[in-house]
Formats: C-alpha cells, sequence, structure tokens
C-alpha cells in the first residue's frame, strides 16, 4: 500500500486507466480518455487501460492510432486489447497489467470495507448480487434462484446500480450503498451472483465463491463480454460463466491455492512496470 501511495505521488507523468478506450455504449470516442488535450512534450504512459470490445470501430480507429501515438507506453488490462493495439499501433511492447484494485492488498480492502454503516442487520449467510446490466434480468432471477437451490441459503442482497430497482431471488433490494458497504457486503457474503468485472475482481481478491452471467448476448454488436472472458480464462474460471442451466459446471468450487500465486506474479509485474515508468 505504502509503495503504491509514493508510486502515485511522486508521478511525474500522466498516466490514464479509462475504463473504456471504446465503447459505444459509453458515447463512443471521447479525446478525455486519450489525453488529447496534452501536449507533445509530456511523458504519457497508459495504465491498464481497457478497449473491452472483440473489435475497434473502424469509425475511431485512425484517431486513436494518432492520438495514442505519444504514448511512450501502453499498458492494458486484457490479452485481447493487447492484441487489438499491437496490431493497430504496429508495436511490440504493448504490455499486460492487472486492474488498479489489485495493487492494494486484501486486508487493505478489509479496512476500506470495516467503515461502512449498513442500516439493517446483516444476515450470516446470504447472496450478495451485484448487477450493471439489465438487459438479460430474467436470466439473472433464474441464475440467483439457482444458488439458492443449490446452497440452501434463502436470504439474498442485491444492490441497486445506476438506479434500477431490479430486486432478485425475493431478497433485500439495498438501494443506499456506497462503495464501503459494496465491499463490506461483497467480502462476507456466502455467494456472489454478478455481471461485473469489478465484482469478479474482488471477488477473486476475497476468495468467494461466485458465479457470472454475462451482461449481454455474445452475438449482439459491441458486445462487452470480452473483458469477462479474459479473466476468467485467465484464472481457469471459465466454468464459472452461467448458461441458463444447460451446464453444472459453475458449481465447482474454486481452487485459490493456484489462482493466489497467479495473481501475486501479476501485482508484482504491474507494479514493477508502474515504478519503471517513474523513475526512468
Amino acid at each position: 500500500h505504502a509503495d503504491y501511495e509514493k508510486v502515485v505521488k511522486d508521478a511525474d507523468l500522466f498516466v490514464t486507466g479509462s475504463d473504456q478506450i471504446w465503447n459505444p455504449f459509453c458515447g463512443g470516442f471521447n479525446p478525455m480518455m486519450f489525453l488529447e488535450f496534452v501536449n507533445d512534450r509530456t511523458k504519457c504512459v497508459a495504465y491498464s487501460s481497457s478497449i473491452s470490445q472483440p473489435t475497434i470501430h473502424p469509425a475511431v480507429k485512425e484517431r486513436m492510432r494518432n492520438a495514442l501515438g505519444k504514448f511512450a507506453h501502453i499498458a492494458v488490462r486484457e490479452q485481447k486489447s493487447v492484441e487489438l493495439l499491437s496490431e493497430l499501433l504496429h508495436r511490440d511492447d504493448i504490455q499486460l497489467v492487472v486492474d488498479p484494485t489489485y495493487l492494494l492488498t486484501a486486508r487493505n480492502w478489509e479496512e476500506f470495507g470495516d467503515k461502512a454503516k449498513i442500516e439493517f442487520s446483516v444476515p450470516d449467510k446470504y447472496i450478495f448480487c451485484y448487477f450493471v446490466g439489465d438487459k438479460r434480468a430474467d436470466v439473472y432471477e433464474q441464475m440467483v434462484q439457482d444458488v439458492k437451490r443449490f446452497t440452501n441459503i434463502d436470504e439474498v442482497i442485491t444492490l441497486e446500480c445506476y438506479n434500477r430497482s431490479l430486486n432478485y431471488g425475493g431478497g433485500r433490494l439495498y438501494q443506499d450503498a456506497g462503495p464501503y458497504e459494496w465491499v463490506y457486503l461483497l467480502r462476507h457474503a456466502s455467494y456472489i451472483c454478478m455481471d461485473s468485472f469489478h465484482a469478479t475482481v474482488f471477488a477473486l481478491k476475497f476468495e468467494k465463491e461466485f458465479v457470472h452471467a454475462m451482461k449481454d448476448n455474445d452475438k449482439e454488436a459491441g458486445s462487452q463480454n470480452t473483458r469477462m472472458y479474459d479473466i476468467l480464462q485467465r484464472y481457469g474460471l471459465l466454468n464459472k460463466i452461467y448458461n441458463n442451466c444447460t451446464s453444472k459446471e459453475w458449481q465447482r468450487s474454486i481452487c485459490y491455492e493456484h489462482i493466489r500465486k497467479i495473481i501475486e506474479k501479476e501485482v508484482n509485474n504491474s507494479m514493477a512496470y508502474l515504478r519503471w515508468e517513474i523513475e526512468e
């Protein structure tokens, strides 16, 4: 934690962790995310940026190529993004790093979550639901019901997201949660149902059991599932994708002993990348 704070404090460069380099659902090309306002004399470095799409939209390819040309180094959070930018920019130095939330330890995040102020009594055992999308609400409900049957846990807590009052599993819809409460409830959950990249990251950080539903259909134009396939494949967890009851593979327990070693190596490499960029 102290090392990370020093890295950020001493930085004499622009580091961008934009959540979407290109996303048609967020208004398309955003020049702010590419630091187009920065002059060419400033050292620009991208850390853990994300395309989160299977392809780069043809309408923005040339502008992306020009904007990213001034970046000294680029590091992204998906292997697919490494491939896309390597091809677009004709560069072989695009690196894969972890999401910034990985860089704090589980203990750091536990202390953060302990600041939560929850207005109701939290059950000893409960299923935690966090869904960013709403196109597949019927699939989410089916998944939660299946998890209730599988775990024999009846209590469900769903956090409201983007003012969508969609409750699942006949449980409690929590509409007043902030970041502290989000982390606390995810950490203490017995099982997690989600469609969120960052919920998955925190589930891995806290070594929780979970099942993931893709937020849209892979056949849809601009599917945002790329980043989820990437992270689950890296840790050998593609079985944790819920497929409308066509498979029970999601019920297999996660072997965190193996995953812990992979994440530790990824975090060390990512910290080394940040230190090198600043010190050099």
